[in-house]
């Protein structure tokens, strides 16, 4: 009896030791599997991982960069790489000071010298600088004759002769250049005795010189643009010239400009050679082709900023102009309606508009008295021009209610100037990263060059105007705050670093518009998000969003997606927070960090949305534009648009 209670007793024993032991276990799996730290981590000295927390997948994504001086397993940070900030003169007149900002980031002023830079280089002249005088002829040009009387549109050839009887010839044709768009039309023209170069950057043969036209023969490069109609003479030739000095003639390679005369350069400043002793700039005049680089070009070459209406169109993110919408379309934004109203993704009837501003008019009466009715048929005309269109251009932007007075007024503090400072956002941050042309035996295989950082635009009307405009061109320090709607809480903020406050110009009703522009040397990005990976919220219509998936990057998110095959683009509009750690995939771009990624974009079906109704795989994909478009008052109205493009794609089977 005594044998068999004590084997009961032992049975007993380890059936309570196996449930201690499992509740133990099971509580531990519990506890470590709603750990959000996600802590970042070094590997291999090298490599830095930084890790972020997604609340819709419940786990940890890591986004991997290489650091140049190592990764200090002590901070789990990138070793910071000392700063080289030395100043320097360009073109014996501008002056370029260079120093340190945070994290060692270097920054540059440019100041024009009145007296020029002296020979060190180490400040600007402060008298002029004495020079002795060389013994040289002046060689000077006497006349330039263009074959095709000057026209942007008939392929010819350029002419200059100079007082020593030399000459040199310009053709006009297609150019590769590295920095630009690979497939730039570039026409000479002459400007009295000069010789000046326009280029038409993003314009092709075909769009210059006719649709049978073009800059390849087959997957061949050509140095002009074939099958064009050439009224010069059989003995011009359009191809590149070489470089050689023949009976008098100098030729120059097209691709090297800086022993050209050629008035136009990157930064918009002027080369000279000693044979073309004055500066000129180059004037594009209506009828000639230009660029603009924060929009679109009307029909007029009017630069036109992303989000700005004329009449009865657009400029959009993709810098195409394009016709507003009308009621009950999809739209992203409130310029896109013709009503200037987007609610709940869709264009809003141009009637809904008159019974707000009706609202507005009721207040105004009960509290502001008969002296502000004058304010209200100011606000009513504004309407009136929203809704009915302008049949003359207008000096500034159309008013933008909608968007202006709600979405985008936001709180920045300007460093030298003050905190919380109330403005409305123009156009936010924005950037483009150049797409070079690849292949390989099977399919495309485009790459990513240098990024634009587009300017920052706001505008502002308070005591502290005179205070932010003391610092035209010169650099500041900016940061917008995204507050939660309790008006403490920063969600997340945008850091503009050393940009130059480069224009300033009258805005809507009284106020002033400031535009800063990014900074013309840095060694990392001064724009930044912080922090710069959200975790995301999830935003689901079933009837305009589809599933998209981007290994390492995001996962589980629900954006609006366009997808061209033809251009292979694809166009992803993310709205309440929900794009996560997008921003941190274009910053490493930003930073020359390649990192292609497959993604996948999957339709399920809206009566029942966990159903996969079909799957698209995309590879070697990247981004090629990022633009956070408007919501800047509240996180959950942050609206951000990024268009990708790939290499190949299939259906997932």
């Amino acid at each position: 009896m005594k044998k068999r209670l004590f084997i009961f007793g032992l049975i007993f024993a380890v059936l309570c030791s196996s449930f201690v032991f499992a509740s133990h276990n099971e509580s531990t799996a519990t506890a470590s599997s709603v750990d959000t730290s996600c802590n970042s981590y070094c590997n291999k000295s090298v490599y830095y991982f930084r890790g972020s927390y997604s609340t819709a997948a419940q786990k940890c994504y890591y986004l991997s960069q290489q650091c140049s001086l190592g990764c200090d397993k002590v901070t789990n940070k990138c070793v910071p790489e000392p700063p080289k900030c030395g100043s320097y003169c360009s073109k014996g007149v501008y002056y370029y000071r260079g120093y340190a900002g945070i994290d060692g980031l270097c920054f540059y002023s440019k100041l024009q010298c009145e007296y020029g830079c002296n020979d060190k280089g180490a400040v600007c002249a402060s008298a002029p600088i004495p020079t002795s005088p060389v013994a040289t002829a002046q060689v000077t040009p006497v006349s330039c004759q263009d074959s095709d009387g000057n026209s942007t549109a008939t392929v010819g050839t350029v002419t200059v002769t100079y007082s020593d009887g030399t000459t040199r010839t310009y053709n006009d044709g297609c150019r590769f250049h590295q920095s630009y768009n690979p497939r730039v039309v570039s026409e000479y023209v002459c400007d009295d005795t000069r010789v000046d170069k326009l280029r038409q950057l993003d314009i092709d043969c075909a769009q210059v010189y006719g649709s049978s036209s073009s800059c390849y023969q087959g997957d061949t490069r050509l140095g002009y643009c074939s099958n064009a109609n050439n009224q010069a003479s059989d003995e011009i030739s359009t191809q590149v010239p070489e470089e050689s000095e023949t009976r008098g003639t100098i030729e120059t390679p097209e691709e090297k400009e800086t022993e050209a005369a050629i008035k136009v350069d990157e930064q918009d400043e002027t080369e000279e050679t000693t044979q073309v002793p004055e500066e000129k700039k180059t004037e594009i005049t209506g009828t000639q082709p230009a660029t603009c680089s924060i929009g679109c070009l009307d029909q007029n070459n009017n630069c036109i900023p992303v989000g700005i209406r004329i009449p009865g169109k657009y400029c959009d993110i993709d810098r195409e102009i394009k016709p507003q919408l009308n009621s009950g379309i999809s739209c992203n934004n409130n310029y896109e309606c013709g009503s200037n109203f987007c609610a709940d993704g869709k264009c809003t009837a141009a009637g809904f508009m008159q019974k707000i501003l009706n609202f507005f008019g009721w207040i105004i009466n009960i509290f502001g008295g008969d002296g502000n009715k004058e304010n209200t048929k100011e606000i009513a005309e504004e309407i009136r021009v929203v809704e009915e269109g302008s049949k003359e251009p207008q000096p500034s932007p159309i008013v933008n209610l909608g968007q202006s007075f709600t979405d985008n007024i936001v709180n920045v503090d300007i460093e030298g100037v003050g905190e919380d400072i109330e403005v409305i956002i123009i156009s936010g941050p924005t950037v483009e990263i150049e797409q070079i042309p690849g292949f390989t035996q099977t399919h495309p295989d485009d790459n990513p060059g240098r990024a634009t950082l587009f300017p920052l635009v706001f505008e502002y009307d308070g005591p502290l105007k005179t205070e932010i405009e003391r610092y035209r061109n010169l650099p500041i320090n900016l940061t917008i705050k995204v507050k939660e709607l309790d008006r403490e809480t920063v969600a997340f903020s945008w850091h503009y670093r050393q940009y130059l406050l480069t224009d300033v110009q009258p805005g809507f009703e009284g106020r002033s518009r400031y535009t800063l522009t990014a900074p013309l040397h840095y060694t990392r990005v001064p724009m930044f998000r912080d922090p710069s990976g959200i975790n995301p919220q999830m935003s689901r219509n079933p009837e305009t969003d589809s599933e998209v998936e981007i290994s390492g990057v995001i996962q589980d998110v629900y954006p609006v997606v366009e997808v061209n095959e033809t251009t292979r683009k694809i166009t992803l509009t993310f709205d309440y927070i929900e794009a996560g750690g997008i921003w941190d995939w274009v910053h490493n771009f930003i930073q020359g960090i390649p990192d292609k990624r497959s993604m996948s974009v999957i339709q399920n079906d809206p009566a029942n949305p966990d159903r996969e109704l079909s799957a698209r795989n995309y590879y070697e994909v990247w981004p090629i534009l990022y633009s956070q478009s408007e919501g800047f008052s509240l996180p959950q109205k942050a609206k951000e648009k990024v268009v990708l493009t790939f290499s190949r794609s299939e259906e997932r089977r």
